[in-house]
């Protein structure tokens, strides 16, 4: 009876210990979750002959005059997002340190279809910024800079770029 009472123990044991070898899915603790690793930065959007160095420095020159501007009179963003990669994003936040609203990285935010972007931190609108790039042509390119705060402030602005000694620059409007 004893050999009974060990082998259906055993049993037991085992298939209760299979079950838990075969649960695959990794559980997220909630000091895990603050940690979680960063998305990849966005694809660029256009500039297929540039090298990914030019389309940075392209990028930074647009945000760079963007973040200039006043581009909303409500005060309602919380913060200005760029669809640009962590590194360019992160130049851009030790640039402009006192920006208002405060630039943040892309895992910040939720974009919500035909409402202002979400910033995920203060769960307030937030403000996109975005560059896309055309074709470069004669040492010369065009870019169009936008904005996006939702349906109500939307809006864009055409540059030209000039290569002077290796380095895009914004030309003169």
């Amino acid at each position: 009876m004893k050999k009974i009472f060990n082998y259906v123990w055993f049993c037991l044991l085992v298939s209760a210990g299979g079950g838990c070898v075969n649960y695959s899915e990794k559980i997220i603790f909630p000091s895990e979750a603050l940690l979680a690793p960063a998305p990849p930065d966005p694809l660029p959007l256009g500039g297929s002959k540039l090298g990914k160095a030019e389309i940075v420095q392209i990028e930074t020159a647009i945000f760079e005059n963007l973040l200039q501007r006043h581009l909303s009179d409500d005060g309602i963003y919380s913060a200005v997002f760029l669809h640009a990669s962590q590194a360019a994003t992160t130049a851009l936040m030790e640039k402009f340190p006192n920006h208002q609203p405060p630039i943040k990285q892309l895992w910040h935010l939720e974009m919500r279809g035909t409402q202002s972007p979400l910033d995920l931190d203060m769960q307030l609108p937030a403000l996109v910024l975005s560059v896309e790039i055309l074709e470069p042509e004669n040492n010369q390119v065009q870019a169009i800079g936008r904005w996006n705060g939702g349906e109500a402030v939307k809006g864009f602005d055409a540059f030209n770029l000039e290569k002077r000694d290796g380095i895009w620059t914004v030309l003169k409007q």
